[in-house]
């Protein structure tokens, strides 16, 4: 009965889309950049390197590919937050 009684309030949070999108960014373009330098120095990950080097023009296993790919992929994962974050705080205000 006292169960009932008790209004459970849910609320709502909104996201900061730009917190987000740099977030993102930035975790999308250090693992690039991370794939890199291991496909570079230590040999390991190269075909993940190359085959991701497809979808981010000039990224290869060494130096310069490796900050070419940070770039791809800090902007990847800029516009993959940005848009994630817009899209939730749009289907929260419908909800």
């Amino acid at each position: 009965m006292e169960e009932e009684q008790q209004k459970i309030r849910i609320q709502k949070i909104k996201l900061d889309v730009w917190a987000l999108a740099l977030a993102f960014g930035t975790i999308f373009g250090l693992y690039t950049l991370f794939m890199g330098g291991v496909a570079a120095w230590l040999g390991l990950g190269v075909e993940f390197v190359e085959f991701v080097g497809k979808i981010y023009p000039g990224f290869k296993p060494d130096f310069l590919g490796s900050l070419i790919g940070a770039v791809w992929g800090f902007t990847d994962g800029f516009m993959s937050g940005l848009i994630l974050g817009t899209l939730y705080n749009w289907f929260l205000k419908r909800a």
